[in-house]
């Protein structure tokens, strides 16, 4: 595999590849989504390869008050602000009460049981301040399924919410401990969501694990397919793509997932005008 897009993948062949749960990506979108604590406790975060497109639910989870315990080379990066808001999460535990955390939580697992398709959950990410970040390695979802990882809470406020987040994955357990092999991170990720619940876990320790996912590739090709076999060989249809904003040039200009159209014929009706952030 190479280090650069398409990472060895063939570009006149994209239904073999794009939008799968092992495609890679350097460059993602994500967004905070929500947090929950008794005893044990995870952050989550909704993430899209804008090299890959295919989106997911992302969840760092770990058990007990990690905030206690050293945070590897994300508190480094932190600085004072990770510092102080570790202490100040460790001033503010029982600020929130524990029904308020059942109560938000078992709301949110209904949301997410509602959405059943890719865009509903990019429409939702749009919601909570999506990131613009790039990974040091290229990565897939399944990649950041089972890594290692951190996440500290920053900016905290008086009702234990944090107005941001320092997030990292490893490539293994053993990359967590210094020099560490960072697959991704540190990243800052803005809270849009509903705020961090249970003060325990303002700074956590744990596991990545992968949830809800979907292929965009197919997703909103399937919705221009039949005007394209309408239509034969003309590009005279919608181009499906330009609908996520700072996606990757090649995949944002690609005809319909399934559309076999040749190369030569295929002019897209609207250039893609677009930079990344």
């Amino acid at each position: 595999m190479t280090s650069t897009f398409p990472y060895g993948n063939d570009l006149g062949n994209p239904d073999a590849w794009v939008g799968r749960l092992d495609t890679k990506s350097s460059v993602w979108l994500v967004s905070y989504e929500n947090s929950f604590s008794i005893a044990c406790g995870y952050h989550r975060f909704i993430f899209l390869g804008l090299e890959s497109l295919s989106i997911g639910v992302l969840t760092l989870s770990g058990c007990g008050p990690s905030i206690e315990a050293p945070i590897g080379r994300l508190a480094q990066s932190g600085g004072g602000v990770g510092r102080a808001a570790a202490r100040r999460f460790q001033e503010l535990i029982g600020a929130s009460s524990r029904a308020k955390d059942v109560g938000e939580h078992v709301e949110h697992i209904q949301t997410m049981e509602d959405i059943s398709t890719g865009m509903q959950l990019y429409e939702r990410m749009k919601e909570k301040l999506p990131t613009y970040v790039e990974s040091n390695i290229p990565l897939s979802l399944e990649d950041i399924a089972g890594m290692p990882g951190a996440v500290a809470g920053a900016q905290v406020e008086a009702a234990a919410a944090a107005g941001q987040y320092f997030l990292e994955g490893y490539e293994s357990f053993r990359d967590t401990l210094p020099p560490a092999r960072q697959a991704f991170g540190p990243w800052t990720i803005a809270n849009g969501g509903s705020g961090l619940i249970g003060a325990g876990i303002g700074g956590l320790i744990g596991v990545w694990s992968l949830g809800k996912w979907f292929n965009l590739y197919y997703e909103l090709g399937a919705t221009s397919l039949a005007q394209c076999h309408r239509e034969g060989s003309s590009p005279a249809y919608e181009q499906p793509y330009m609908q996520i904003g700072n996606l990757h040039e090649y995949l944002r200009q690609l005809p319909p997932a399934g559309c076999n159209i040749r190369p030569d014929a295929y002019r897209p009706q609207t250039p893609w005008q677009g930079t990344h952030p």
